[in-house]
């Protein structure tokens, strides 16, 4: 029976691994093709719920956020509620064996535009894609909560990175939609 669960939970993570073998490249790919994240400067912060083998290996999504979130707040990223734009982390965990763990941790940056939809006759409102990044992390039971933390983090300080130097360019002031104003960006200047 051991055997039997072990083997299944293999194959499990054998079709993650697979999955994001193909998703990770493409995602890749088509950061360059994204929208990007110039005069953002605030956004919601979200996490997908935890897979129960999440839960097992010892993650806390409290913990997950937070890391997050204090990665952004560090540097003047606003991390506000009530903002339009969403940034969302997921950790999706499989068990390996009875002492191993793989999740693939992900961070997403989405901003909410309208657009017309010829299929409805209306204009309708989406979240779309302006950055997102994965990294896979497979460790032992017990070192896992703290590998999947630092995946966090560094996906928090990759976007950082990205972030900057996208808005180290732009113009002081303009008139972007709410939530896309440079941090930094005098109060005068976003009124305008």
């Amino acid at each position: 029976m051991t055997k039997d669960l072990s083997s299944r939970a293999n194959r499990r993570f054998g079709w993650l691994l697979a999955i994001l073998m193909v998703a990770v490249p493409g995602i890749a790919e088509a950061a360059d093709n994204m929208a990007d994240l110039k005069g953002l400067s605030q956004a919601a912060l979200g996490a997908s719920q935890l897979t129960a083998d999440g839960q097992h290996c010892g993650l806390d999504l409290e913990r997950i956020t937070g890391t997050a979130r204090r990665a952004l707040s560090d540097v003047g990223f606003a991390v506000r509620d009530d903002a339009e734009n969403r940034l969302t982390i997921s950790a999706v965990t499989t068990r390996v064996g009875s002492d191993q763990c793989a999740t693939a941790v992900m961070l997403g940056v989405y901003a909410k535009e309208s657009f017309f939809s010829s299929i409805t006759g209306w204009v309708q409102s989406g979240y779309v894609v302006l950055w997102q990044r994965s990294l896979m992390i497979a460790t032992p039971v017990g070192a896992h909560a703290s590998a999947v933390l630092d995946a966090t983090r560094r996906l928090s300080e990759q976007m950082v990175t990205d972030w900057r130097a996208q808005n180290s360019a732009s113009p002081a002031v303009g008139s972007h939609p709410e939530g896309r104003q440079m941090a930094g960006q005098p109060e005068a200047a976003k009124t305008k």
